[in-house]
């Protein structure tokens, strides 16, 4: 599900488990092309229905993050289950997104880096 909030686009990642290799391919096939409709996109993952994330859809964040970032863009995460953000610790990932309680702490990490003094 995506929404539109101002200049942040929040998507819902709305399967529990993303198991299937289709799925995962059909998901980060969506997540790449919601990169490629904005310049310098504001994207907010929220991640509070999943409770499963298979090691090749990391590998699709991760690749969403590069890609984001060669856009000028930003990618945030939101809503990690407990077991999910194991996953990002145990691979130092945690480091490398920037993740957030939920999608209004998300965006409001956006609204943040807007104002320039």
């Amino acid at each position: 599900m995506v929404q539109n909030m101002g200049e942040v686009r929040v998507i819902t990642i709305m399967e529990a488990r993303i198991t299937e290799m289709s799925d995962i391919r059909d998901i980060g096939d969506e997540l790449m092309s919601q990169l490629e409709t904005q310049e310098k996109p504001q994207i907010v993952l929220d991640f509070g229905k999943v409770t499963y994330l298979p090691s090749a859809m990391i590998g699709k964040l991760t690749a969403m993050h590069k890609k984001a970032k060669s856009y000028k863009g930003t990618l945030k995460m939101c809503s990690i289950a407990p077991g999910v953000m194991q996953i990002f610790k145990i691979t130092k990932l945690d480091k490398v997104f920037d993740i957030q309680p939920d999608v209004s702490a998300a965006i409001a990490g956006f609204k943040s880096s807007f104002i320039k003094i």
